[in-house]
C-alpha cells in the first residue's frame, strides 16, 4: 500500500480549495487531428515498440510534487503517490497536503474501484473517474487497436490507437521528448507532454521523464505540472 511508505508523507503547499472544479471540467476544444503520412508494413512494428516504450513495463511507484494551474492566475500544490501494475492494470493514487493530510487515496483496477478515503474536495465520484483517466492515459498503455503509424509533416511519428468512441496519438519527435494527445470527435480534449527525460537522482532508471505536463483543452482548461521526486520499483 502507498501510505506505508514514509516518504509519501513530504509535501509541497496547501491545496488550492477550487481545485475540483477545473479537474472535472471538459469542454471544446482548438487542437485538431492531424494528418499522418503511413509507414510500410515492415516498418510498422518497430515503430510500435518504440511508441509502447513511454509506457511502464514494471511495478512502479512514483511520487510526485504537482502543480495545478487552474483559469486565471490561481495555482495549488500537492503531492501525488502513484503505484502502477501494468500487467494487472491496476492502479492506486493518493493525493496529500502539506500537512501530512491524506487527501484522497483509491485503488483502480479494470474490475472495480475501491476509495479507502476521500475528503472535500475529492469525495465526488466523477473526481475518482476523472483521475482514473487521467493516470490511465499517463501509465498504461491504450486498450484501444492500432489503427495507423506513420509520421507528419514536421518529422514527428505517430502511433495512433482508436476505441471506445476516442483516438490516443503517441507522438515521438526527433527531439525525444514524447507526447500523449487524446481525441474525441477528431477534437483534442487531452495531452500529456514530457521533458528532462534521462537519469534522475534518486531513482537510478534510464528514460523516464523528470518532468510531465497534462492539459485539458477548452475554455475551461487547466493544466497539471508533473516533477518527478522519486520513482522505484515495487513487488
Amino acid at each position: 500500500m502507498i501510505l506505508s511508505n514514509p516518504l509519501c508523507f513530504k509535501i509541497l503547499k496547501t491545496l488550492f480549495p477550487g481545485l475540483l472544479i477545473w479537474w472535472l471540467i471538459s469542454s471544446c476544444s482548438t487542437g485538431q487531428l492531424p494528418e499522418l503520412h503511413p509507414y510500410a508494413r515492415e516498418s510498422v512494428t518497430e515503430l510500435e515498440n518504440r511508441c509502447l516504450g513511454v509506457f511502464l513495463k514494471k511495478n512502479t511507484q512514483l511520487v510526485h510534487a504537482l502543480g495545478i494551474q487552474l483559469p486565471g492566475k490561481h495555482r495549488s500544490s500537492v503531492i501525488g503517490i502513484t503505484n502502477v501494475f501494468p500487467r494487472e492494470k491496476t492502479l492506486e493514487s493518493v493525493i496529500m497536503s502539506v500537512e501530512g493530510l491524506v487527501l484522497f487515496h483509491a485503488r483502480f483496477s479494470e474490475e472495480s474501484k475501491e476509495v479507502f478515503k476521500s475528503i472535500d474536495p475529492f469525495t465526488s465520484e466523477q473526481f475518482s473517474e476523472g483521475l482514473l483517466r487521467d493516470i490511465q492515459l499517463i501509465f498504461l498503455k491504450p486498450d484501444g487497436n492500432l489503427m495507423h503509424s506513420g509520421a507528419t509533416l514536421n518529422g514527428t511519428e505517430i502511433c495512433r490507437y482508436t476505441g471506445k468512441n476516442q483516438i490516443i496519438d503517441i507522438l515521438l519527435p526527433e527531439s525525444g521528448n514524447w507526447a500523449i494527445k487524446k481525441y474525441k470527435n477528431k477534437s483534442l480534449i487531452k495531452s500529456i507532454q514530457a521533458s528532462d527525460i534521462g537519469t534522475h537522482a534518486g531513482h537510478g532508471l534510464i528514460g523516464y521523464p523528470g518532468k510531465l505536463v497534462m492539459k485539458h483543452s477548452g475554455v475551461f482548461g487547466y493544466s497539471l505540472e508533473m516533477k518527478l521526486i522519486r520513482m522505484e520499483h515495487i513487488k
